[in-house]
């Protein structure tokens, strides 16, 4: 959004500040519903709460994908037939049309504001500016021009609202919402703990940023007998490198349609993690538990399991509906933690203390460290 505004900020915090404002507008979809605009995690409408169903993902990566290969093939015929025509003289009507047409079918699965909008309006803008002499080209290079307007001001919109919703809790200073004051203490509690360091060390696997975790190595192989990983995006190297010293792996993602790459011990399930399980749409880790297992949770010997969550804010509510017995099933748990400072991500501060507070029962912390997207 910076970048779309003329500002060429390159410093690393004001990327990060910036990664999530206005994650469902931006980059996200719209409703099939009612046309609200939905992040690319979620999985029920806030609005009108219609399940976002693994059909409906698919159909709108189809409509997507083939909106923007109908623009840019359309804006290609535009600018070769320009440049090779003397003066413009020939018109590319039906190329003009489809770069409209594209663009609209665009605003039928992206909501007002998305950076694929302001980029399409702004590709048949730049196409047609040429043109602008002839009345066909005149008449949607008008449109185009309204149309990147309203974009760019619900960029701004979003921008602003997502500014002022987004307060800052400082550890240091007074804070009035007492559930903020637990949510502090609460991260208080997550302390490296050195007692384990006599029976294992430290160990990275996967990439140097982000998709790799530190895990505990107690010098047994394999590390975990299974592995349930949540997020899996375009990186599976952490998973693989857990695979090949013979863990079972069952890796879930909803917004990918398939792993990309594949292993023997790989096993993967297009679904979301939630709180709640809705059919076709998302489970429970207790669910996912029993089936990574094969048996109820908490029941006879499953070995040692290892659990991997990078839900994207959805953790909170997730850990906090898991049963204790469910939890005590894993040894170790790799986990990112989103949106620690804003109470309208990921759950209010009440939710984040009270999902961290659950887990320093069960579990002792052997590192942490700050996000290396």
């Amino acid at each position: 959004l910076l970048e779309q505004q003329g500002v060429k900020c390159r410093c690393k915090r004001c990327h990060a500040n910036f990664s999530g404002a206005g994650g469902n507008v931006f980059n996200g979809w719209c409703c099939r519903h009612c046309h609200a605009a939905l992040s690319e995690e979620v999985v029920q409408c806030a609005e009108c709460k219609t399940v976002v169903a693994l059909g409906d993902r698919s159909d709108r990566l189809r409509r997507h994908a083939e909106a923007i290969n109908q623009l840019r093939g359309a804006a290609q015929y535009v600018q070769t037939t320009v440049k090779s025509a003397a003066g413009g003289a020939n018109i590319p009507a039906p190329a003009i049309a489809a770069l409209q047409r594209a663009a609209l079918e665009l605003q039928a699965v992206r909501p007002k504001g998305s950076r694929w909008l302001a980029g399409a309006w702004g590709t048949v803008r730049s196409c047609l500016l040429s043109l602008r002499a002839f009345p066909e080209a005149a008449i949607v290079l008008r449109k185009a021009e309204m149309q990147l307007c309203i974009e760019l001001g619900a960029q701004r919109t979003v921008c602003v609202k997502e500014a002022s919703a987004a307060e800052g809790l400082t550890v240091g200073a007074a804070v009035d919402d007492p559930w903020a004051r637990r949510f502090v203490a609460a991260l208080r509690l997550q302390d490296p703990s050195e007692a384990a360091l006599a029976t294992g060390c430290k160990r990275r696997l996967g990439p140097k940023g982000d998709g790799g975790y530190v895990v505990w190595d107690h010098g047994r192989r394999p590390l975990c007998d299974h592995l349930l990983s949540y997020g899996v995006d375009t990186t599976v190297d952490f998973e693989w490198e857990l695979a090949s010293s013979g863990a079972k792996v069952m890796l879930f993602d909803h917004t990918v349609e398939a792993l990309p790459r594949q292993h023997p011990n790989f096993k993967f399930r297009r679904e979301a993690l939630a709180e709640r399980a809705l059919d076709g749409a998302c489970g429970t880790l207790e669910d996912h538990v029993r089936l990574l297992l094969g048996a109820d949770a908490g029941e006879g010997d499953v070995g040692q399991a290892a659990l991997k969550m990078d839900v994207e804010g959805a953790e909170f509510e997730a850990i906090l509906a898991t049963p204790p017995e469910v939890l005590n099933c894993f040894d170790q748990i790799c986990l990112e933690l989103h949106w620690l400072g804003r109470p309208s991500r990921g759950g209010d501060f009440s939710v984040k203390a009270q999902a961290l507070e659950k887990l320093t029962k069960h579990f002792v912390l052997l590192h942490a460290h700050g996000n290396s997207y």
